[in-house]
């Protein structure tokens, strides 16, 4: 006999009810009526099925669940809503109760659950929901929204802003809330406005410690889970086997395949112990290119099975350990994927990147690789995508090619009611070409159970965001506190790597009178300078902050400070290089400024230093290749990330206004306080550095190996 069940987003309507603190768990808070409710379903809100959902009295959406008997396919039902969450539902259980739901949407609706949409306009749209915004996400039902910088200026107003965005979904038709989203690798990028920065991967990679991966996960999916963000787009699984890239570098945890495997499943499982989404980024891999998908369309000429001995190694280490979701790379792989398309930039042919490519995405990451999570393109406004390919054709070949997620779909940035329209209009185009056949529905359908089941497994669908106030007030306490900045300061310690020391040159003493230069490539590496130097300074190490001088050598020339250099005892340069053009001093301009620029000065000062009989150590605050140009330094230290700080005068009002400490990268601050015997280093390089040719770019030879460093501060 046929049975009837309730539908789930009918139940859902009646089921929703307020709980305590934004994005806690249901029935966590104390609030009057929470899971209490009961409702009368008429025969309008059943559908016919052949077999009844097993378990429906388990079946929840938003914060309540649906609990009744089966009913006979004659009379009413009365059901009771409860508690129970989606954490006591099996997998099956989860998928049948998502199929559910996206049986009752339209092609409209389940491509809206597919958008993971950017708010971030640069302005004053990007930090409050304003009420066109509210209600136009009410009418479309986008499944996610990433936060950029630009949207968290203090954690008070971003856990704000997620909880008004999370209730205006939850007041839409499917009251089907976001997965939220940031990019909070740490070190070089990181969102969060006052939170910890950690040291980055290739520090990690330096620990020689995979402990260190997972705690640095757990810290940073901590902080995000208090201010209800649910994805961190992290770990990076690149592997940065060319020294000449210039968008991963630091980001990668370092030039081994198998190494780099290692950290990644142990940032999973921190990042999951704090009840936070993992996405590995980029599939198949983004290390080995000297292009910037951002800025151009990079193209890697290798074989399957070349990827398979390397790119791939990472990735397939996290599918293993259970990563919830994996990013795309917009890069051509020509030998894989055969098919071309006439570039709208200049008519030229072109190879699908990753991201558009069915031969990538389904045959070898679904097929031979057995990934069964979420997989996102990387975002569809970067020039590798935005300048070659029409955005609904972009769209299409992602459908098809197996993408669940579309991120930063066209217009890019929707922070107005205009931009949601036209998003709109998107969305419409790519359900017309569905209902043509034309766009795959089987893959559509696909992503949307997947999203949804995504969102009932990680408790996304059963939190409740009712107590913004709360929540914000919680988070702050949270994010950024002082057991979280100590545990990233031994952390980082655990990093730094001594390559040189000769001359006993490090730990410097700057006791008995004796003064130290730390000389620095700008303002924030000077303010972070200090901060070590006052840590150093409160334990004392250094007699007083007077024994140190700081100077920034920003458009000066090593000359101008030839007295300075001459006047102190020890010299410490920090150095900084984005980018293998860094290297060249020949690129720098008269000002002072350019590529090349930092080498010119460092190279003038490690001179004047040796020719006045001074000890001088270089410490490489960002990419470790520079120490390379540098060798006749008595000793060389990497730190693997530059500075980010603000100092106490140029904070923004807000942050103030909140009480909040503004976000700092560690690894100078640490590395600088090490310098002066605040611990002894114990890293090890985790790439190789290259020697230079003549002319300043990289040779075949190497001149530092992966594994290069001193424990303690014996000579080497």
């Amino acid at each position: 006999m046929k049975k009837k069940v309730i539908s789930l987003i009918a139940a859902a309507a009646l089921a929703a009810a307020p709980l305590a603190g934004c994005g806690a768990p249901a029935g966590s808070g104390s609030s009057s009526g929470a899971g209490s409710s009961e409702a009368e379903y008429t025969d309008s809100m059943v559908d016919d099925v052949e077999e009844p959902l097993a378990s429906i009295e388990a079946y929840s959406v938003g914060s309540g669940a649906v609990s009744a008997e089966s009913v006979e396919e004659s009379g009413s039902a009365e059901v009771s809503v409860g508690k129970v969450s989606y954490a006591d539902m099996s997998d099956a259980e989860i998928k049948q109760a998502a199929e559910a739901i996206a049986a009752e949407m339209t092609t409209v609706e389940k491509i809206s659950q597919m958008m993971m949409i950017s708010i971030d306009d640069g302005g004053e749209k990007s930090l409050v929901l304003s009420d066109e915004l509210a209600e136009a996400l009410k009418k479309y039902d986008f499944g996610g929204i990433i936060l950029f910088e630009p949207n968290i200026q203090t954690t008070k107003q971003a856990t704000t802003l997620v909880c008004d965005i999370q209730n205006a979904l939850l007041s839409s038709e499917h009251k089907i809330p976001a997965l939220i989203s940031t990019d909070q690798e740490g070190g070089r990028v990181i969102r969060l406005a006052d939170g910890v920065a950690t040291a980055g991967n290739m520090a990690i990679g330096a620990s020689g410690d995979t402990g260190v991966a997972k705690r640095t996960g757990a810290l940073l999916g901590t902080e995000l889970s208090e201010m209800g963000i649910d994805i961190d787009f992290a770990p990076v699984s690149d592997v940065n086997n060319n020294p000449s890239n210039p968008i991963i570098g630091v980001r990668s945890f370092g030039s081994d395949a198998a190494s780099v495997a290692g950290y990644v499943p142990s940032f999973i499982e921190g990042l999951k112990s704090a009840g936070v989404i993992s996405c590995l980024k980029h599939f198949p891999g983004h290390g080995d290119t000297a292009t910037d998908s951002h800025a151009g369309f990079p193209l890697i000429d290798k074989s399957l099975d070349e990827l398979k001995s390397l790119e791939l190694v990472p990735f397939k280490a996290g599918i293993d350990s259970g990563v919830e979701m994996i990013m795309t790379a917009h890069i051509q792989f020509p030998q894989i994927e055969k098919q071309t398309y006439k570039s709208i930039k200049d008519g030229a042919e072109v190879t699908l990147p990753a991201t558009l490519s069915k031969t990538i995405l389904t045959d070898l990451l679904r097929g031979e690789l057995g990934f069964d999570g979420l997989i996102v393109t990387d975002a569809m406004n970067m020039d590798a995508i935005k300048e070659n390919f029409d955005t609904v054709d972009a769209a299409m070949y992602a459908v098809n090619a197996g993408v669940n997620i579309i991120l930063c779909p066209y217009p890019y940035e929707v922070a107005s009611a205009e931009k949601v329209e036209q998003l709109g209009q998107y969305i419409r185009k790519i359900a017309d070409l569905a209902e043509a056949g034309t766009v795959s529905m089987d893959n559509i359908d696909d992503s949307v159970v997947r999203i949804l089941s995504l969102k009932m497994k990680s408790g996304l669908m059963d939190k409740d965001f009712s107590n913004a106030q709360e929540a914000a007030a919680k988070a702050s306490a949270a994010v950024g506190s002082e057991e979280h900045r100590s545990e990233e300061w031994e952390l980082t310690e655990k990093c730094v790597t001594l390559v040189k020391n000769e001359n006993s040159a490090l730990p410097v003493n700057v006791k008995d009178g004796a003064t130290a230069l730390v000389l620095c490539p700008d303002e924030a590496s000077a303010d972070s300078a200090k901060l070590g130097i006052e840590k150093a300074v409160s334990e004392g190490l250094v007699p007083d902050a007077s024994s140190v001088q700081v100077e920034q050598y920003k458009k000066a020339t090593a000359e101008s400070m030839s007295a300075k250099i001459e006047a102190a005892d020890s010299v410490i340069i920090i150095t900084k290089m984005k980018n293998a053009k860094d290297l060249n001093p020949e690129l720098s301009n008269e000002s002072g400024e350019g590529y090349g620029a930092n080498s010119k000065f460092v190279r003038g000062a490690i001179a004047l230093a040796r020719g006045a009989n001074k000890k001088v150590a270089v410490i490489s605050s960002n990419l470790p290749y520079d120490i390379a140009a540098y060798s006749d330094a008595d000793a060389l230290m990497c730190a693997y990330n530059e500075s980010k700080i603000t100092a106490s005068d140029a904070v923004p009002e807000a942050v103030k206004a909140a009480g909040e400490t503004p976000v700092y990268r560690p690894n100078v601050p640490v590395a600088v306080y090490m310098a002066f015997g605040g611990a002894e280093p114990s890293g090890k390089l985790p790439v190789d550095v290259p020697a230079l040719n003549a002319d300043n770019t990289y040779s075949s030879e190497v001149l530092f190996a992966r594994g290069t460093g001193i424990t303690g501060w014996s000579a080497g």
